[in-house]
């Protein structure tokens, strides 16, 4: 522990990311993607656009795909993210 009462710890943890409205990948990785690959991400698949959110979330410290830079103009509830606890490991 810190002097400051804080402390830094290293995790490893599952995130099960639902997509409820599948604009949120197509917007991406469909016809009229070519926008956010030169704008703001390089993202191609389905998996990169799940994966991209989930760990930005993650390190962002928010639960709501809304609260990232790019994605501010998402539905609410359109993607739903859900830390599985029992696979959560210190290192």
């Amino acid at each position: 522990m810190s002097n400051q009462g804080r402390a830094k710890m290293t995790f490893i943890c599952d995130v099960e990311v639902i997509i409820n409205d599948p604009d949120v990948i197509t917007r991406v990785t469909g016809p009229g993607g070519d926008e956010w690959h030169s704008q703001l991400y390089d993202l191609r698949t389905e998996s990169d656009v799940v994966e991209h959110l989930a760990r930005n979330c993650l390190a962002n410290g928010v639960n709501n795909a809304k609260m990232l830079d790019g994605w501010a103009d998402l539905p609410e509830n359109a993607v739903s993210m859900r830390l599985i606890r029992d696979s959560i490991e210190r290192l």
